[in-house]
């Protein structure tokens, strides 16, 4: 990838990074100078990307786990530059079969990670007089509805909410936040959803 961005001496966290739109972010974001800390759960291909760029550091973490756990995870890399929440899962159901666990799940990694992983981050961000960049990874589902997407479609569109209330309360502190809302990409998650609409 050519860019001519240069981010040298800026330090960002991806998470969902070991695979997907959260792999691509974390080696364009390598290329660009920055260093990057790749927070995913699959162990095995946070070691494939480490080995990929000598920027990249890895942290294996679930990012639905208790606040107190992520922070400790990411204490030792803080404070950082650049956020990326892209960490996501989808679930199709219908409507009347939607389950409380698939539901739960969604929520906890669209909606509530994406919470706790910016407050870590924005806290050592003040405290250390960073202007940083927050970045929550969305998707066009936040504002079209589509069926068997119920709960996939409120997480997001939650977490565009978060992100405008994240930039009116951040913003004073120099930190800059917003959400992008791709489309179906062909990632993993992106074909299997493409497979199950046919």
């Amino acid at each position: 990838m050519t860019t001519s961005l240069d981010f040298t001496g800026k330090k960002a966290l991806v998470t969902g990074a070991s695979q997907g739109i959260g792999y691509g972010i974390a080696m364009a974001l390598a290329e660009t100078g920055a260093k990057v800390v790749a927070l995913a759960r699959d162990r095995t291909k946070l070691e494939d990307l480490s080995k990929k760029h000598s920027s990249i550091s890895v942290v294996n973490c679930d990012v639905t786990s208790c606040e107190a756990s992520i922070a400790a995870h990411i204490a030792p890399h803080q404070p950082f530059d650049f956020l990326i929440n892209n960490a996501g899962v989808a679930t199709l159901e219908p409507f009347l079969s939607i389950t409380e666990e698939a539901m739960t799940r969604q929520f906890e990694v669209n909606l509530k990670a994406p919470v706790v992983l910016a407050k870590i981050v924005a806290d050592q961000m003040i405290r250390h007089s960073i202007r940083g960049v927050i970045v929550n990874i969305s998707s066009q589902a936040s504002i079209k509805p589509l069926t068997n997407h119920t709960v996939y479609c409120a997480s997001k569109a939650g977490l565009d909410m978060v992100t405008r209330c994240m930039a009116k309360e951040l913003g004073q502190y120099g930190i800059r936040v917003n959400s992008v809302n791709p489309t179906v990409v062909m990632t993993e998650m992106g074909r299997k959803v493409i497979f199950l609409l046919k």
